[in-house]
């Protein structure tokens, strides 16, 4: 039987490594943090912040840190809009952060507003010159993201673990000690996983939404990837494109990735192993792909095991739910619990 294992954040996450956008974003403050304390002000395209009264701020050990120097004389000036700004205060609320839904929302409030006054065309105007400014804000998070994730990239070896190298080889043969055909679709741009598997004629490895070795920013799918939600057909009528800019769909014709995606689910039936993926909406019409295709057999789970015991199975699987026009269809596809196990960790 061929295999697809799911590789998402998780994935890095059992290695112990800070690639949440959390982490990211707590990286990004303290870069500013550090230069307000040398310089009294950061200066980049997305903000200012400046104080005239110079403090030796230590660094921040969480987003909600940030809000304690808020008032400490600092002048904050977001250059693009009010997104980033948010990003953060979703930070610094809730302690974490998904960049790519929270830029939805975003795009359907625009679109909100559009509705709201009935289409007028002055703003109409402001609608679309916001849109610009929240789709370059993302265009800018992503090079930074990049630069971030880069600096992990380089100091992987250490992160390597014994248990995963385990539970991967046991897919990578069959019964009979042959090679599986096996695809590891990497929703990640950390190379990770070669720690443990390197390309072969059986084992292929498609960094779906790109690659931190290509070096080239185009190359990184960074947005939204549900087509289905019921705002879409909304925002495609408006006939303007840049309400379309960051759907991952119109990004995967830009390499042949996803056709060889398709190429391979379209072959031969195949088994899915989910290793710390959320398999959030924001992924919504490639997963639906997956698991609702006629060669889908079974689809596996593996869940993270919490230090009080519990488990996030069941979160899980109402994630995979939600990817199901045929309910009846789900039930017969998705592993039950003893089926399934937990994902090794380094912790």
């Amino acid at each position: 039987m061929r295999e697809i294992i799911i590789i998402g954040n998780g994935f890095d996450l059992a290695h112990t490594l800070e690639t949440k956008y959390s982490d990211f974003i707590l990286w990004y403050l303290n870069k500013a943090i550090k230069s307000l304390t040398q310089d009294g002000i950061y200066d980049d395209d997305l903000i200012n912040f400046s104080t005239k009264i110079r403090y030796n701020f230590p660094p921040l050990e969480e987003i909600i840190d940030f809000k304690n120097i808020l008032y400490k004389d600092i002048v904050r000036s977001y250059k693009k809009g009010d997104f980033l700004k948010k990003i953060i205060e979703q930070g610094i609320n809730k302690r974490w952060v998904d960049i790519e839904s929270f830029y939805y929302k975003e795009l359907v409030s625009i679109y909100r507003t559009i509705e709201e006054t009935n289409f007028r065309s002055d703003y109409f105007t402001k609608a679309i010159a916001k849109t610009r400014d929240l789709n370059s804000t993302l265009d800018i998070m992503k090079l930074k993201l990049i630069d971030y994730l880069d600096a992990i990239n380089q100091n992987l070896d250490s992160f390597y673990n014994k248990d995963m190298h385990d539970l991967i080889r046991t897919f990578l043969l069959d019964g009979n000690s042959e090679q599986n055909e096996c695809l590891f679709l990497n929703f990640n741009y950390t190379k990770t996983l070669e720690l443990y598997v390197q390309r072969t004629d059986k084992i292929l490895i498609n960094y779906i939404h790109g690659d931190l070795r290509d070096n080239l920013s185009d190359n990184i799918i960074f947005g939204y990837g549900d087509e289905q939600d019921l705002f879409y057909p909304k925002l495609e009528r408006l006939n303007e494109n840049e309400f379309l800019k960051n759907f991952k769909s119109f990004r995967y014709f830009k390499n042949e990735k996803y056709q060889n995606f398709m190429s391979f689910i379209n072959d031969e039936p195949f088994n899915v192993r989910i290793f710390g993926h959320s398999c959030g909406l924001s992924d919504k019409i490639l997963f639906s792909t997956i698991f609702e295709h006629s060669n889908c057999v079974k689809i596996y789970p593996y869940y993270y095991e919490k230090e009080d015991n519990t488990n996030d199975f069941f979160e899980k699987t109402v994630e995979l739910s939600r990817h199901f026009k045929d309910k009846v269809h789900m039930r017969g596809k998705i592993a039950h619990f003893y089926e399934s196990g937990p994902l090794p960790n380094n912790i």
